[in-house]
């Protein structure tokens, strides 16, 4: 018995509404920066405000949600110091921001956290501020990334209207690619 073409058509419109449905939703765009001499990649969210670097700042980028309150982020990009353990370097920037976290957190102990991928190593610590100030940000998280002798450290700070958002940017941190070096 040989299936009609009917059938058939049926059979691919239900295989196409199958396709569409599964679709994901669309990354965010993927945005290059240079910094320093080096490239990095990160897919941030359309509604964000990113603010290139300024000629007295040529070595950060700055992100945020309309609401800056809400949460902001700036990455700056610098070396590994010359004959520094790459390792060794990031274990103490991060050792620095928790003595200066544990000064006024509310968290007694912070940990350090892995972050990256491949080749690209890094790591964060996160701190909630014990006595937040109005117009100031209740959480903080600060890390490093290393890649070939670039050192991307980053700030991310963020009010609970902004959680969301921050869960955002340290997706789009932990996925970070160096592209190139010129």
């Amino acid at each position: 018995m040989k299936p009609s073409l009917r059938a058939f058509g049926i059979t691919l419109l239900l295989a196409a509404a199958v396709s569409w449905a599964e679709k994901p939703e669309p990354a965010p765009p993927l945005r290059l920066f240079t910094l320093g001499g080096t490239s990095f990649s990160l897919n941030l969210d359309p509604d964000w405000k990113v603010t290139d670097p300024a000629p007295d700042s040529p070595d950060s980028v700055l992100f945020n949600t309309a609401d800056p309150l809400r949460m902001s982020t700036r990455v700056s990009l610098g070396r590994v110091p010359a004959n520094a353990d790459t390792d060794e370097f990031r274990a103490w920037v991060l050792d620095q921001s928790t003595r200066d976290f544990l000064r006024q957190s509310v968290e007694k102990e912070l940990v350090v956290e892995p972050m990256g991928k491949g080749d690209v190593r890094g790591a964060r610590v996160c701190a909630t501020d014990r006595a937040p100030k109005p117009d100031e940000y209740k959480y903080i998280c600060q890390g490093i990334f290393t890649h070939e002798g670039a050192a991307l450290i980053f700030t991310l700070l963020y009010n609970e209207s902004g959680m969301e958002d921050a869960k955002q940017a340290l997706a789009a941190l932990d996925a970070l690619h160096f592209t190139q070096r010129t």
